[in-house]
C-alpha cells in the first residue's frame, strides 16, 4: 500500500504537468492516494495529497469542494505543527475565496501565508506542492490588489516574481507565473505586457507541455491581437484557446475567457454573439459560483446592448446598475470604477451632464494610486468632460 500510495502520488504529478490539473487521470490518481493515506494512517504523507485535491476541485470550478479540501490541509497542518502545509491550506483557501468575489479574505488568506512562508524549509514546496508557494500568492495577490483599487500594490507584487522565478528554475512555477501574469497585464487592460507574458508562456509550454497554462496563454494572446485591431485573427485565436482549455477539463476561468470573446465579438460586429456569449459566461458563474467576475460580465453585457441598438438604453442601464451593486458588495473598487465611468458616460451622452458628474466623482477620487493606469485615465477624462 505505501508503494502505491508514492506512486498514485507521482502520477498525480505527473499528470499535473502532461494533463492539467483538472483532468480526470489528476482527480483518480489523488482520490486514491487519499485514501491509502487514511487507511496507513500516513498523516504527513496526506498533505500533498489533499492539496492535489483541492487544486483539482479548483480547476474544475467545485469551488465548495475545493474550500472544504483546502480548510482540512490547513487543519491537519495546524494539528502536526507542519508549517509548509499551513502555507499551501492558506493559498488554497485564498484561491477559493478570490472566485466566491470574497477579495478582502482572499488577500488575507494568501498575505498569511506569505507571512509563514519560509526560503528555507518551504524552497522544496514547488515540487512537494506543484508550485512554489511564495510565487504563487505574489501572483494572486496582484490581481486581488488591482480589483481591490490598488493598483501600485498590484503591480509591486507583480514585480516581485521574475526574479523568485529566475532562482527557482522550476518549470511548473515559471508556467503558472507566467499564466497569472498574461491574466495580470489583461486585467491592467496592458496588451503589449500580456502579448509579450503570452508569447513566454507559450515558449515553455511547448517545450515543456502544461496543456492548461498553454491555454489561457493562446486566449490572452488572441485578446491581445483583437485588442490591437486584428480582431478576427484574435477571436479565432480565443476561439481555439477556449476549446484546449475545456479540453483539459477545466472550468473555473470560464466565465473571464467567455467574457473576454463576448466583448472581442461585440466589436467585430456581432454583437448577437457576443450577447450569446456574456450569457453563457453568466449562467457558469452562476452554476459554479465564480463570481469574481460577475460584475464585468454585467458590464459588458451593457456595453453590447447599448451597441446593438441605443434603444435598449433602459435594459442597458439594469446592467451597469447590477455591476455596480455587485461591486459594492464585494468591495471591487476597480470593478465599480469601469461601471460607474460606462454608466456616466451614457448619461452624458443622454444630456444627464449632473447626474453622471455625481455618480463618477465619489469613484474616481477615492484612489490615491494608479491614476495613469488606462481605466483611472478614462475616469478622468470622462470627469473633466463633465465639469
Amino acid at each position: 500500500q505505501r508503494i502505491e500510495r508514492r506512486l498514485q502520488l507521482a502520477l498525480g504529478q505527473a499528470s499535473i504537468a502532461g494533463k492539467g490539473f483538472a483532468a480526470e487521470e489528476t482527480g483518480q490518481a489523488y482520490a486514491r492516494a487519499r485514501e491509502l493515506c487514511l487507511e496507513l494512517g500516513d498523516v504527513p504523507e496526506l498533505f500533498p495529497v489533499l492539496y492535489g485535491r483541492s487544486v483539482f476541485h479548483f480547476q474544475r470550478a467545485e469551488l465548495d469542494d475545493a474550500h472544504k479540501v483546502a480548510q482540512e490541509l490547513l487543519h491537519r497542518g495546524k494539528d502536526h505543527g507542519d508549517v509548509s502545509a499551513q502555507v499551501t491550506g492558506y493559498r488554497m483557501i485564498g484561491s477559493a475565496l478570490s472566485q466566491f468575489g470574497r477579495f478582502a479574505e482572499s488577500r488575507d488568506a494568501f498575505e498569511m501565508a506569505l507571512a509563514l512562508y519560509d526560503p528555507v524549509r518551504d524552497r522544496r514546496s514547488a515540487i512537494v506542492y506543484a508550485i512554489d508557494s511564495r510565487v504563487m500568492c505574489l501572483s494572486w495577490l496582484s490581481h486581488l490588489y488591482f480589483i481591490l483599487g490598488h493598483p501600485d500594490q498590484a503591480l509591486a507584487r507583480d514585480s516581485e516574481v521574475p526574479a523568485l522565478v529566475r532562482d527557482l528554475n522550476y518549470p511548473a512555477t515559471e508556467a503558472v507565473a507566467l499564466a497569472w501574469g498574461c491574466i495580470f497585464c489583461q486585467l491592467l487592460r496592458d496588451r503589449h505586457g500580456a502579448e509579450q507574458r503570452a508569447k513566454a508562456l507559450m515558449s515553455l509550454t511547448a517545450e515543456q507541455g502544461f496543456p492548461l497554462y498553454r491555454a489561457a496563454g493562446t486566449i490572452i494572446r488572441g485578446w491581445a491581437l483583437a485588442d490591437s485591431g486584428c480582431l478576427a485573427d484574435g477571436i479565432k485565436e480565443m476561439q481555439q484557446g477556449l476549446t484546449d482549455y475545456w479540453a483539459t477539463g477545466a472550468e473555473m476561468w470560464s466565465p473571464y475567457f467567455l467574457g473576454l470573446l463576448a466583448d472581442a465579438t461585440g466589436r467585430s460586429g456581432d454583437v448577437t454573439a457576443g450577447l450569446g456569449l456574456v450569457s453563457d459566461a453568466l449562467k457558469r458563474a452562476e452554476r459554479t459560483g465564480v463570481r469574481w467576475i460577475e460584475a464585468e460580465l454585467h458590464r459588458i453585457r451593457g456595453e453590447l446592448m447599448l451597441a446593438q441598438d441605443m434603444r435598449e438604453r433602459r435594459e442597458a442601464e439594469t446592467c451597469l446598475h447590477e455591476a455596480l451593486r455587485i461591486t459594492r458588495g464585494q468591495g471591487a473598487r476597480l470593478w465599480e470604477l469601469r461601471a460607474a465611468t460606462r454608466l456616466a458616460h451614457l448619461w452624458f451622452e443622454l444630456g444627464k451632464r449632473e447626474q453622471a458628474r455625481d455618480l463618477l466623482a465619489p469613484v474616481h477620487n477615492w484612489f490615491t494610486e494608479g491614476l495613469d493606469t488606462p481605466d483611472l485615465r478614462d475616469s478622468r477624462a470622462l470627469l473633466l468632460s463633465l465639469n
